[in-house]
């Protein structure tokens, strides 16, 4: 059985840090590349209840890191400065929601109550897996 973190966050780390003040735990492991979020998600004794992520980190952008989680674990797309084509392609691709957190009062909060609401829905047998 692997160690599991509330969320993995993917993205600048001070949104992060935003994100974890926010959510008031100290479960959010930030990764500010995608390439860096999918070696963590590589690693076969971590699994996070949950993934937000920046449109365009460096290196990769979402719809890759889509291709390669898991469909049980939910994603949030945050991109700062989406649109709708953005949203849209993301939803297909198999993320959870959308959030763009810049055109929000507290995006950050907005992004932790995601994460904690998509948690909590995931059935019983996926947070114990």
């Amino acid at each position: 059985m692997g160690s599991r973190d509330l969320s993995l966050y993917i993205g600048p780390i001070e949104m992060g840090s935003q994100i974890e003040a926010s959510e008031g735990t100290t479960g959010l492991v930030v990764r500010e590349t995608t390439t860096a979020g999918v070696r963590y998600l590589d690693d076969a004794e971590r699994s996070p209840d949950c993934i937000v992520t920046d449109h365009d980190p460096p290196e990769r952008d979402c719809f890759e890191l889509l291709d390669v989680v898991s469909p049980e674990v939910p994603v949030v797309l945050a991109p700062n400065g989406g649109n709708s084509s953005v949203a849209t392609r993301g939803l297909r691709a198999g993320a959870a929601t959308y959030l763009d957190p810049t055109t929000l009062d507290d995006g950050p909060a907005a992004l932790a109550a995601a994460v904690d609401r998509l948690v909590a829905e995931r059935p019983q047998q996926a947070h114990d897996s």
